[in-house]
């Protein structure tokens, strides 16, 4: 009995280990193909006067197909975590909303700010676009699922992008 316990715990462990950092499938849409990378929480400045509302940032990569256009992205706003929007959530507790803030950036130039996300993307990213997505607001439960859906493409046409996961631990300023 006690080695099938230990036996339970090394796999639980195991599962823990592999889902920290899991490689994200490229979704393949009409326009585009995106991967969302590991997604982090916003560092906590434990020496601001007011504190830094908890987040989380969601950095993707897009490769679009050869002669689409110009990018044509929807704003991401909001992020359901653990069943209930995140943006409902955070007025709820705070009494206050935070905007999203999206930044998109040659994807080249992104691995240059953020090297070690670069394993994380696919081999071929000529031309590819870098978006990161990050939404602050009420504190979050690390572990807990989220789901957040990207919406790109080009012209007037965009395509939603859907991806699943959990929420990361926290980040100490200066970490």
């Amino acid at each position: 009995m006690r080695i099938l316990s230990l036996l339970g715990c090394f796999l639980a462990s195991s599962v823990l280990v592999l889902s920290a950092e899991p490689e994200a499938p490229v979704v393949q849409g009409k326009l585009s193909a995106v991967r969302l990378m590991p997604v982090s929480r916003l560092q906590l400045d434990a020496s601001a006067t007011s504190p830094t509302p908890d987040g989380v940032t969601f950095h993707f990569i897009m490769i679009r197909q050869p002669g689409i256009g110009p990018l044509a992205l929807k704003e991401t706003r909001d992020v359901m975590v653990g069943g209930e929007s995140y943006q409902a959530a955070t007025k709820a507790k705070l009494g206050k909303q935070f905007e999203p803030e999206t930044v998109v950036a040659d994807a080249e130039k992104f691995f240059e700010q953020y090297p070690h996300l670069a394993r994380f993307a696919p081999k071929e990213r000529k031309g590819a676009l870098a978006i990161s997505v990050t939404i602050g607001g009420a504190e979050l439960s690390a572990g807990k699922p989220f789901e957040v859906i990207l919406h790109v493409g080009a012209g007037q046409q965009v395509e939603p992008f859907k991806f699943t996961g959990v929420v990361p631990g926290k980040i100490k300023a200066g970490k």
